[in-house]
């Protein structure tokens, strides 16, 4: 429960520092990254399939929980996906954020 926690927390305050204009560096992409992809501060920058708009995001897992956050910062929209199965959920996730 406390990494659920730790994930939503984190989620918020990206996107109050995103539309604050703060800490926003962080989510730039600086290097290339596999697949054409790119990666900034372990956020990586990728195409949102289905848009013409990019994505930045990041996931992860631990035991049977697995997590997915994602941000269209053109748009101003973003998708949290937490989940108690080992199951990926990126795919799940990355079409929320493409429909939202």
């Amino acid at each position: 429960m406390k990494l659920i926690a730790v994930l939503v927390a984190v989620a918020v305050l990206l996107l109050q520092s995103r539309l604050r204009g703060i800490g926003v560096e962080a989510l730039a992409p600086k290097r290339d990254f596999e697949g054409g992809d790119k990666i900034g501060m372990f956020w990586i920058t990728s195409p949102l399939r289905g848009t013409d708009h990019a994505m930045v995001w990041h996931n992860g897992g631990t035991g049977d929980y697995r997590s997915f956050v994602g941000l269209d910062l053109e748009r101003k929209r973003a998708v949290v996906v937490l989940s108690d199965v080992a199951a990926d959920v990126d795919d799940f996730a990355q079409e929320l954020l493409a429909a939202s």
